[in-house]
């Protein structure tokens, strides 16, 4: 008996979103302070 279940693809696609998000609020967080240093 097999059943495709949406369920997976989803949460998958959701994590990533999640994943890449954070992601990118770390590199902002790490990057603003280095750039603030380089300008004065």
């Amino acid at each position: 008996m097999t059943r495709t279940a949406p369920e997976p693809n989803w949460i998958q696609r959701l994590w990533t979103s999640v994943i890449e998000a954070s992601a990118a609020a770390v590199a902002v967080h790490y990057r603003a302070p280095w750039e603030g240093r380089a300008s004065r």
